[in-house]
C-alpha cells in the first residue's frame, strides 16, 4: 500500500513574516503536511539592525586578523543562517530565486531548480528600492535594503574619509526623513566622529543633513515622537531639510524641485520603497494596488483560495479608514503567524479567522543608546527606550534559536554596534 502524499506549504521568502509563518507551521505540523521555504540567500536578515551595521566601528588598532574578525562578526551580526534557526525540524530550504507563479496550476518556476508544486502558497518576498524615476538616483545612491547595502555605506564612508582632503568639508546626505533615515543618520554621526578621529579629519569639517519631501519627520508615527526625533537629531548637529524633494542627481550635487541645489559626497538613498518584482509578472493573474497583491480579511490572495500574501507586497487595509497598514516588521511577523494558524486550522477542519492586525507601536533608536518609545499610553525616551529596543531584538531571537546561541548572537550584537558610543 502506497503511502498518503503529503500536502505542500510553500513559502517564498525568508525574512520575519516568511520565518515567523515557518516557525509557526512547525511547532504543530500535521503528519500530513510538509514545508518548504525558498530565498535567494542561506540566511535570514534582522533588516531593524541594518542602520547599526552601515555605521559600525571597526578600530583599525588591531593586527590584521583580528580587523578580520571583527568583519566577519559585523557580517554576522545581523544575519542568522537558516540551517541553525531550523535545526532538527523537517522544513525543506531551497536557496533560490522566483521567476514565475501560475496560480492556475499551483506551481512556482525557480531560476535554477524544477518547478515547485503547492497546496498552499505563501507569498511573502518583502520590497525594493523605489527611486521615482528620478535620474541618476540609482547610480549615484547607494541604498539600505540588504546587508550588502549596509557594508556598502560602511565601506564608502571609511573610504571616503580615507581620500578627502582634510581641509574640505565632507558632505554625508540621507535621503529620507522616514524611520529607515532617521535610524541611520542619528546613528551615523557616532560613526563620523571616529572616523574624524581615525583619519584625523577636523570634525568641523564633517557636515551631515536629511533632505526630507514631507513637512515633518517620520510621517506615520505620532506628534510627539516626530517633535522628539526632530529635537534629538538637530541637537546632534544634524541638519535637516523639509519640502525638499529631489528631482535629479549631479555628479556631486543634488537637485531640488526649488531649483537650488545641495553638495554631496555621499548620498544614501532611503526614500522609497516598491513591492518586489515578482508582482509585475502576476499582473495578469491578481487584482493589484500600487504593485501590491491585494489580500482579502483571511490574507489570502483576492481571487485565490490557497495563496496569500503578506508583508510589503501585499496591500493589506485595516480599521474603518480602509487605508493601508503600514510596512512594519511587526506587521509582517504578526501576518506570518496568522496565515501559519489559518493553514493549520483548514487542515484541522476548523473555519477561517478574520486577520485582526495588533496596533502598531514605535520604538525609534536615534543614535547612542537613546531612542524614542510610542507604546500608545505610555512613552519613553533616552535609554530606557534604547534598551526596550534591544529586548524587542532579544526576544525575537529567542523565538528563532535556542536560548543559548540566542543571548550569544544578543551579545555579540550589543558589543559591536556599542563601539560607536564609546
Amino acid at each position: 500500500m502506497r503511502p498518503e502524499k503529503k500536502k505542500s506549504v510553500l513559502i517564498l521568502g525568508g525574512g520575519f513574516g516568511g520565518v515567523m509563518a515557518a516557525k509557526t507551521l512547525l511547532a504543530k505540523l500535521p503528519r500530513g503536511l510538509s514545508v518548504t521555504l525558498v530565498d535567494k540567500n542561506e540566511f535570514h536578515s534582522f533588516t531593524s539592525d541594518f542602520y547599526e551595521v552601515a555605521t559600525a566601528f571597526i578600530s583599525e588598532d588591531f593586527h590584521t586578523s583580528g580587523v578580520k574578525l571583527q568583519f566577519r562578526e559585523l557580517c554576522s551580526s545581523a544575519a542568522m543562517l537558516f540551517a541553525d534557526i531550523f535545526k532538527g525540524t523537517p522544513l525543506t530550504i531551497i536557496q533560490d530565486e522566483i521567476e514565475h507563479i501560475d496560480f492556475e496550476k499551483k506551481k512556482v518556476r525557480l531560476k535554477q531548480g524544477k518547478p515547485m508544486p503547492y497546496d498552499y502558497l505563501l507569498i511573502a518576498l518583502g520590497s525594493s528600492t523605489n527611486f521615482f524615476g528620478v535620474p541618476h538616483l540609482d547610480e549615484r545612491a547607494l541604498e539600505l535594503k540588504s546587508l550588502q547595502d549596509a557594508l556598502n555605506i560602511r565601506n564608502a564612508a571609511d573610504e571616503l574619509f580615507l581620500t578627502a582632503p582634510k581641509h574640505e568639508v565632507i558632505h554625508i546626505v540621507v535621503a529620507g526623513g522616514g524611520f529607515t533615515g532617521c535610524e541611520l543618520a542619528g546613528e551615523m554621526i557616532g560613526y563620523l566622529k571616529k572616523l574624524s578621529v581615525t583619519h584625523a579629519h577636523p570634525l568641523k569639517n564633517i557636515e551631515c543633513s536629511i533632505v526630507e519631501g514631507a513637512p515633518t519627520l517620520l510621517g506615520v508615527a505620532s506628534k510627539w515622537i516626530q517633535a522628539m526625533a526632530y529635537k534629538r537629531l538637530t541637537r546632534l548637529g544634524i541638519k535637516i531639510h523639509f519640502n525638499s524633494l529631489i528631482t535629479n542627481v549631479h555628479e556631486r550635487e543634488i537637485e531640488l524641485k526649488d531649483g537650488s541645489r545641495m553638495p554631496y559626497d555621499l548620498l544614501i538613498w532611503t526614500a522609497g520603497i516598491r513591492p518586489n518584482a515578482i508582482t509585475e509578472d502576476l499582473i495578469k493573474q491578481t487584482k493589484q494596488q500600487k504593485s501590491c497583491l491585494m489580500v482579502d480579511k483571511n490574507l489570502l490572495i483576492q481571487g485565490q483560495k490557497n495563496a496569500y500574501a503578506i508583508g510589503d507586497i501585499a496591500y493589506c487595509t485595516g480599521g474603518e479608514s480602509g487605508e493601508r497598514l503600514p510596512a512594519t516588521a511587526q506587521l509582517a511577523i504578526s501576518q506570518g503567524v496568522h496565515v501559519a494558524r489559518d493553514i493549520l486550522r483548514r487542515e484541522t477542519g476548523y473555519a477561517s479567522l478574520p486577520y485582526r492586525p495588533a496596533i502598531t507601536r514605535y520604538v525609534i533608536p536615534l543614535g547612542s543608546k537613546y531612542a524614542l518609545a510610542d507604546m500608545g499610553r505610555i512613552r519613553l525616551s533616552g535609554w530606557l527606550a534604547w534598551a526596550l529596543k534591544r529586548l524587542v531584538a532579544l526576544h525575537y531571537f529567542m523565538i528563532l534559536l535556542p536560548w543559548g546561541e540566542a543571548w550569544k548572537h544578543w551579545r555579540g550584537d550589543l558589543r559591536i554596534y556599542s563601539k560607536n558610543d564609546e
